[in-house]
């Protein structure tokens, strides 16, 4: 059966692309039980700009060792949510359209024309 092996691709995507989001904007679940998580890129991008929009003084080292660690953080996250749309989440939906799924949300449907 199709779902046998479809399902669990789509939720080790489903798993991957949360670890990327908790690596971009932080650890939803540990924030709301107010438990130390680790700075995420947004939480250092934020910062810096916070800090800085009300000095007139150059960049601290503080920020910019926090901008050159959001920078990296940011280029491997972009290249593992490449990979995920344009590998993984691609070769899914082709298999889905195969099996003969439904149409789901973001999926662009097939359509052939009918023989009359």
């Amino acid at each position: 059966m199709a779902a046998a092996t479809l399902t669990p691709r789509a939720r080790e995507i489903e798993a991957a692309n949360n670890s990327v989001l908790r690596l971009l904007v932080g650890d939803q679940a540990l924030e709301a039980r107010n438990e130390p998580a680790p700075p995420s890129i947004q939480n250092r991008v934020s910062q810096i700009m916070d800090e800085e929009s009300t000095s007139s003084s150059p960049p601290t080292s503080t920020h910019i060792e926090s901008f050159k660690i959001a920078s990296q953080q940011l280029s491997r996250q972009l290249g593992v949510l490449r990979k995920l749309i344009d590998l993984d989440l691609a070769s899914l939906e082709k298999d889905m359209e195969a099996a003969g799924a439904p149409w789901t949300p973001g999926r662009i449907p097939t359509w052939e024309k009918p023989k009359f």
